[in-house]
């Protein structure tokens, strides 16, 4: 094949490496690429940033074969193995992949503090990105593809999904990645698959299906709120679960409902501990819950301090002003248990008082506590 090593000035309108007769490889040098529209790599073909920062005003057509893995692998290669280069895509456009190809980046940027670009990705269009991923502002729509991400994200934009679970931003990589950004970002689709867990530093908003089937999402003090649409998969346990720091200063998981809504699973918890909390309920009008776990005795309990659980669901609600019934898990384990656990009430704390509903909510051999009511219970 021929090698061309380009050193740019100048942005370029569209720039294609062509595949008619052999492979080419295009090679920057010197100064970073800026495309104002397309960047196409037709056929065996390899576009080479050397390590150089790329922006691309338009999209990115990737038809090399390749389905390797690595800034140094594939149609679009971002440098050597642990390059650190930068590519950003700053207005409207699709990423567009062949077959069961892979594109490549090292770091990767969508948006800026000066556009809001739209980038859609094409049928077959796989992304890794091998470092950083950053969504500055805009949309990044997977289309049901898989964008798997080995570093950090930092959204303060928008990540959309289809509503059928499917593709999605994969977090996988074997050290604790993090999910930081403005507060407002936005997820669709999202999964976990890190042993270290994932750590959020800001809240953020899901919309799609979070996804913990390898490791856990530690949300800190910050509110993970899931939309209408939005649900969470695991298998869960103590190590695939959503985790906070135990205190009631924390702020949870909110989940919005649909007037259709018929429950939902919090697969809640705190360190080493799953403690989940399962609402079942039948309501004309949506709504909203929000769960908080707090390891720790209750401070205004009535018991003997050797007859109680050491731990608690902080809850509250919104809506559901056509609620008729609801009835509400809340799973502890015998670690909980301080005291003779068939001596126990479940009870209600709300507005400085105690509501009582005795010994029969409690089951001792599974350790739950189940409240059936016609509205939701918030304390």
């Amino acid at each position: 094949g021929q090698t061309f090593n380009h050193n740019p000035s100048d942005p370029l309108l569209n720039h294609t490496i062509v595949a008619t007769n052999q492979k080419k490889t295009d090679s920057l040098s010197v100064n970073s690429r800026a495309v104002l529209n397309n960047l196409t790599i037709n056929g065996g073909s390899v576009f080479k940033a050397k390590d150089l920062d790329v922006n691309i005003g338009g999209g990115l057509t990737n038809n090399n074969l390749s389905a390797a893995v690595g800034e140094d692998k594939g149609g679009y290669q971002a440098g050597a193995a642990g390059s650190t280069q930068t590519t950003y895509f700053t207005g409207n456009g699709q990423i567009n992949g062949t077959g069961a190809n892979l594109t490549n980046f090292a770091n990767l940027v969508i948006g800026s503090s000066s556009t809001a670009p739209m980038i859609t990705l094409g049928s077959n269009s796989n992304l890794r990105v091998n470092n950083n991923l950053t969504l500055a502002s805009g949309t990044l729509s997977d289309a049901g593809n898989t964008i798997t991400v080995l570093g950090d994200i930092n959204n303060s934009a928008i990540h959309s999904s289809p509503l059928v679970p499917g593709g999605g931003i994969v977090l996988a990589n074997g050290n604790k990645q993090i999910l930081s950004g403005n507060g407002n970002g936005r997820f669709g689709n999202i999964t976990v698959n890190n042993a270290s867990g994932v750590d959020m530093v800001d809240d953020i908003r899901i919309t799609g299906q979070l996804s913990l089937i390898g490791g856990l999402l530690y949300i800190d003090d910050y509110k993970l709120l899931m939309d209408i649409n939005a649900s969470i998969s695991g298998p869960f346990d103590s190590k695939h679960m959503i985790m906070s720091n135990g205190v009631l200063s924390d702020e949870g998981v909110q989940k919005l409902f649909s007037g259709s809504a018929t429950g939902f699973i919090f697969p809640v918890g705190t360190i080493h501990k799953y403690r989940p909390a399962t609402y079942t309920f039948v309501s004309t009008d949506g709504g909203s819950i929000k769960v908080v776990t707090v390891d720790a005795a209750h401070p205004v309990d009535n018991v003997p301090t050797n007859d109680q659980l050491n731990y608690y669901w902080k809850t509250s609600a919104t809506g559901f002003s056509g609620l008729t019934s609801s009835t509400q898990i809340y799973q502890y384990q015998n670690s909980d248990v301080d005291g003779n656990e068939s001596n126990y009430h479940g009870a209600l704390y709300n507005n400085f008082t105690w509501s009582d509903y005795g010994a029969s909510v409690i089951n001792t051999t599974a350790h739950t506590i189940t409240i059936t009511r016609t509205d939701l219970i918030q304390g």
